[in-house]
């Protein structure tokens, strides 16, 4: 008496669970797009002490691809970010070193372009090592945001970037051909990480 219901219930959990595992990425596209929505747009300055949004380390080789879509996206509207780069915003004749953290200390996030040549290079390195130690001095939570560009083997980063990248904001660049769904769900992360 009670197993055809119990069953036709079963069905309809089973198929409700099949299509949210199948649409899970327009799901968590509409979550957070609701959720943007709802807060609104609301850029957090801590005092006003900071001078960018943002410090963006990357390797040299990810160059073409920070300028002519990360960039391009982050600091036009609507998102309209301040973001410190190296080649742009570096003071001439200051050693590389002063520049860096004259960066990161004016800078509410860090932002850092991952790839396998950036996890090799001692002076992205160096800058991740930098974010870290400012973070902890400055007492504030949320001021890394790590992007994934590459397929990245885990193994092989350092034992400090891998503890970094799995405790905070950590986001996979979609791969090239992506649906468009897929990649608004990227640049809707990215925002909702540099606004914390």
């Amino acid at each position: 008496m009670y197993a055809v219901p119990g069953l036709i219930s079963f069905m309809i959990a089973t198929l409700l669970v099949n299509i949210a595992y199948r649409k899970r990425w327009y799901i968590l596209y509409a979550l957070l797009y609701l959720k943007l929505s709802i807060k609104g747009y609301r850029r957090q300055r801590n005092g006003g002490n900071f001078l960018f949004d943002g410090f963006l380390s990357y390797h040299a080789s990810d160059a073409d691809w920070v300028r002519d879509v990360l960039l391009q996206k982050l600091e036009s509207p609507p998102m309209q970010f301040r973001l410190c780069v190296a080649e742009r915003d570096f003071i001439p004749g200051m050693e590389i070193t002063e520049n860096i953290c004259r960066a990161i200390t004016q800078s509410r996030t860090s932002l850092f372009v991952i790839s396998r040549e950036f996890y090799r290079s001692r002076w992205c390195m160096f800058e991740v090592s930098l974010a870290q130690h400012r973070l902890f001095e400055s007492d504030r939570q949320d001021g890394m945001v790590f992007i994934k560009k590459d397929d990245v083997d885990e193994s092989e980063l350092s034992t400090l970037l891998q503890y970094l990248i799995k405790s905070r904001t950590y986001i996979q660049i979609p791969p090239d051909g992506s649906n468009e769904t897929l990649n608004n769900l990227f640049w809707l992360q990215v925002q909702a990480a540099l606004e914390k």
